[in-house]
């Protein structure tokens, strides 16, 4: 009884260890003994509770209802590996039955379920990878050590078949640097190696690598051609601040130029007698304030704020006022040269776009300038309008001349890119394009080698139209408040004499100051209803100078004069001791007008 027993125990202790869930079942597919995996998978602690096994999550209790005569075939067919998974905890469980017999007679059998879960997700990474190089579309090749191509990927082959033309073989999909390293051997194992690799326009970035333990080379391709044009163009947009930069600094400077070009030549104005000499004095004001306009887009070039200066203005006059302009070189050319350039012009006069007129011509006149260049010999040059929407107009601009090499047309709106050698700068086609795309356009170029080259400029429509042009303003207006006491102060005595004398003739009391010390001066001495200082000045700046001045005569109005532009404007909010400023070069008529607005301080602490 004691061997019996003991057996028994030792069965027990055997079934229970094992690793997967049993059941012994009889012939009525009752539960007659579980082992301890089947009690913590099912969460049952004895026999006893499973006399209603329908409840259990296993499909052979739940496919007992269906057990159809005879008995024989339904064992056969519930024998057969049956999967499933549990709604509750997402685990994977397989069943397998297997029946007793004592002769023929059916006595029960053992129900073993087993855990796969970790198996099937196992496999299913397995299928992932095996289809991950089939479904990629990036180029994935394998290459046995002496080049021969072992696989493909679907992507690989789309590019073979693409460029059959180009490659006698697999191989050649792969770069010559990587090959080279692998018939040499200095291709490590383990290290990956990475090049570039051109396939006509394509780029791509290639990867080869060499396991520890396979003889295979693999090489992962990956297009990089939209990332590089991508990198140009923020290279492009970097060289452009840059650029910008360094034009603000040359504006200011222009800035003060003009100013005293635009004042003494005012100046000349109020005191011209001949009228020919009048006309001549106005082609220079007109000149240097074009010229400001030029200065303006220069300080803004990096800037996204240019749409203050956009009205509306009929496309036909820019592209005139700009062939006008070019056509002088041209014509000086075709005497000079024996150069013979015909033009032909199809404008539509009822385009109207919305921009800056004198930005604008800039842009025509600069590709009229680029067209004459492209004719040595002469040719033929046509200028287009064209509506190509609701919301856009097109100008084309089409030369006979040597045309553009493919690999240099990415790079023509490049700055300080140029063809002409020492005769150019690489600034144009930069600040055409630059223009161009802060209207909310675009520009783009057709161009084949000895053919001739084409610019396609496309340009919002305005939707109202241009005011009409201002008659010439006339001489400078008298001033109402003659006895309007104003004081300058400028470091830069050409300028400070400059406005003194402007001022002068239509002011009684003018003051000038070369540095700020001397205006502080003059403070002490003086109750000023105005004073006009400089901006940038040694030893104390404008600001400083109109901080001081406020803190001595708050009624005083104060105007700061600077050749920063918007860029000094949008200081002022910061800067409540300063009451206007005004942008070199200024215009002696506005200037007049705004002084004549101005209240005196004994009078009246207003400000317009």
């Amino acid at each position: 009884f004691q061997k019996i027993k003991s057996a028994q125990e030792e069965w027990q202790s055997t079934f229970d260890a094992v690793p997967i869930a049993l059941a012994v079942l009889n012939e009525r597919f009752q539960v007659v003994q579980i082992n301890r995996e089947f009690r913590r998978w099912f969460s049952v602690s004895s026999e006893e509770e499973l006399k209603n096994t329908s409840q259990l999550p296993i499909p052979l209790f739940q496919n007992l209802s269906k057990q159809a005569e005879p008995i024989d075939r339904w064992i056969r067919e519930i024998q057969t590996p049956q999967e499933w998974t549990d709604r509750e905890t997402g685990r994977v469980f397989v069943q397998v039955f297997t029946p007793l017999f004592e002769g023929k007679t059916f006595i029960g059998g053992i129900l073993t379920i087993r855990d796969i879960s970790e198996e099937r997700k196992k496999d299913e990474h397995i299928r992932y990878l095996s289809r991950f190089p089939e479904i990629n579309p990036n180029l994935v090749m394998s290459l046995k050590m002496d080049g021969t191509v072992v696989y493909m990927n679907p992507s690989s082959l789309r590019l073979l078949v693409e460029h059959h033309d180009r490659f006698q073989d697999e191989a050649q999909l792969v770069p010559e640097e990587i090959l080279e390293r692998m018939r040499s051997g200095q291709l490590k194992r383990g290290e990956p190696f990475e090049c570039l690799h051109k396939i006509e326009e394509q780029v791509f970035q290639m990867i080869a690598y060499l396991p520890e333990e396979d003889d295979n080379v693999y090489v992962y391709g990956i297009e990089i051609t939209d990332r590089l044009k991508l990198q140009q163009q923020l290279i492009q947009t970097e060289r452009v601040r840059a650029m910008g930069e360094v034009a603000a600094g040359v504006a200011h400077d222009f800035n003060n130029l003009l100013t005293t070009i635009l004042g003494r030549t005012q100046l000349l104005l109020l005191r011209a007698e001949d009228p020919h000499t009048e006309e001549e004095l106005r082609i220079i004001e007109k000149a240097a304030r074009d010229g400001s306009q030029i200065v303006k887009r220069m300080q803004e070039i990096t800037r996204q704020r240019r749409e203050s200066n956009f009205q509306p203005c009929y496309l036909t006059e820019i592209l005139r006022d700009s062939l006008m302009f070019a056509t002088q070189k041209m014509k000086l050319a075709t005497q000079v040269k024996g150069r013979s350039i015909q033009l032909k012009v199809d404008l539509d006069d009822s385009l109207v776009v919305y921009g800056n007129p004198i930005e604008l011509k800039e842009v025509f006149t600069n590709l009229f300038f680029n067209a004459y260049d492209a004719m040595p010999t002469g040719g033929e040059l046509v200028v287009k309008t064209s509506q190509l929407d609701s919301n856009r107009v097109r100008v084309t601009i089409q030369d006979s001349g040597v045309g553009i090499p493919p690999e240099l047309q990415r790079r023509i709106f490049e700055p300080y890119f140029t063809t002409k050698g020492e005769r150019g700068t690489g600034l144009g086609l930069s600040l055409v394009y630059n223009i161009v795309t802060a209207h909310h356009g675009s520009i783009a170029v057709e161009s084949e080698p000895g053919r001739g080259t084409t610019f396609f400029v496309d340009l919002p429509i305005s939707r109202k139209k241009p005011k009409p042009r201002e008659t010439d303003s006339g001489p400078a207006p008298r001033a109402e408040n003659a006895n309007l006491r104003i004081l300058i102060v400028d470091d830069e005595r050409e300028l400070l004499d400059t406005l003194g004398e402007i001022l002068e003739l239509r002011f009684k009391q003018v003051y000038r100051a070369n540095s700020g010390k001397e205006a502080l001066a003059l403070c002490e001495d003086h109750v000023f209803d105005v004073v006009l200082t400089d901006l940038g000045m040694p030893g104390m700046s404008g600001w400083e100078v109109a901080r001081e001045v406020k803190a001595r005569q708050p009624e005083t109005y104060t105007i700061l004069v600077t050749g920063w532009g918007m860029q000094a404007e949008e200081e002022l909010a910061q800067h409540s001791y300063v009451d206007k400023i005004i942008s070199k070069p200024y215009d002696l008529h506005a200037l007049i007008e705004f002084l004549n607005g101005l209240t005196p301080v004994e009078n009246s602490s207003a400000k317009p």
